[in-house]
């Protein structure tokens, strides 16, 4: 499986409704999108370690600041206890109103673990 597919599973094991990199046009808060912001090989005195870092932010909206914060919580518990993806919390960045869609957003950001092939 990928590192995709991986949060996937534990995302919608959860009950969270998420969605790789973007939601559908017409997505019912509340949702999470989920988007990679940089990955690493891990690098050893022996070469490649077999493993790659994956950063990712999620992004949780909801129709007003309460529910898109819950998202968010529900989120990072269910990523917290994925002893599969490795996870290690990273500053998540600031909360945001949309005013194209009139729905608040709250983030989290989290490296993950993944052993290639």
């Amino acid at each position: 499986m990928t590192i995709e597919a991986d949060i996937a599973a534990v995302l919608s094991t959860a009950g969270i409704k998420a969605f790789h990199k973007a939601a559908p046009q017409h997505a019912t808060t509340p949702f999470t999108v989920y988007t990679e912001s940089e990955n690493d090989a891990l690098g050893t005195l022996a070469g490649y370690g077999g493993l790659t870092r994956h950063d990712y932010t999620f992004q949780s909206w909801g129709g007003n600041a309460q529910s898109a914060i819950s998202m968010r919580d529900a989120v990072a518990a269910a990523i917290d206890a994925a002893d599969e993806l490795q996870p290690y919390r990273l500053p998540g960045g600031e909360s945001a109103f949309d005013d194209a869609t009139n729905e608040h957003m709250a983030p989290c950001a989290f490296s993950l673990w993944a052993r290639d092939g």
